[in-house]
């Protein structure tokens, strides 16, 4: 196994046996939703709100595995915030995202496979795009081809849901933008018609 492997399965072991609540985001999940590109970073998302989830949760699933620092993600966990952890043999960062940004995301999360015998939760489609959405805000402009790769590559997209989510988060008019960029034609895109994705 690659580095990136080997750190996504302790990852993936670590806040099963917590238990923890996640999901798989940013770079790796923009790779499998459109056009695969490098990453050596791994974002979660990680459910605070249920299951009796403390700072202590983290530190106890992750400290053998991986280095952190213990008054971050207690930091992190009281202010739904990030906190970070380097794996001790790959030293790969994971960026533990503590509080969803899209409402109900970690209820619409889809099982992949990344590599055989290890299936992990995602974020669904629509919601990376609108994870991207809220990134490209803040000056990302990585983020930005990321959307445009998303809904331009083949499948299903439920462009209602979509299109409303993007209000609500205020940035429909960048999601406008660019799904006419994506699809300039004008055959998909922002038409808003609901196609669910499969």
């Amino acid at each position: 196994m690659n580095d990136l492997d080997v750190t996504l399965q302790c990852v993936v072991a670590a806040l099963v046996k917590a238990p923890v609540r996640f999901h798989l985001t940013g770079g790796l999940a923009s790779s499998l939703y459109g056009e695969p590109r490098f990453t050596q970073d791994i974002d979660v998302v990680v459910d605070c709100a249920s299951r009796g989830t403390t700072a202590a949760t983290f530190v106890d699933a992750l400290s053998e595995e991986f280095l952190l620092s213990e008054e971050a993600v207690i930091e992190a966990v009281r202010t739904g915030q990030m906190f970070q952890a380097i794996h001790r043999e790959t030293v790969m960062k994971v960026d533990f995202h503590t509080r969803p940004r899209i409402p109900g995301e970690l209820d619409r999360s889809v099982k992949r496979q990344f590599m055989e015998g290890l299936e992990v939760p995602v974020v669904s489609k629509e919601d990376a795009v609108l994870s991207k959405l809220l990134w490209i805000q803040q000056g990302s402009e990585k983020s930005r081809q990321d959307v445009l790769g998303i809904l331009m590559s083949p499948g299903d997209i439920d462009t209602a849901y979509l299109g409303e989510a993007a209000r609500d988060l205020g940035v429909h008019q960048l999601l406008t933008e660019l799904q006419d960029l994506a699809d300039p034609n004008g055959q998909g895109g922002g038409n808003g018609e609901s196609t669910p994705d499969s």
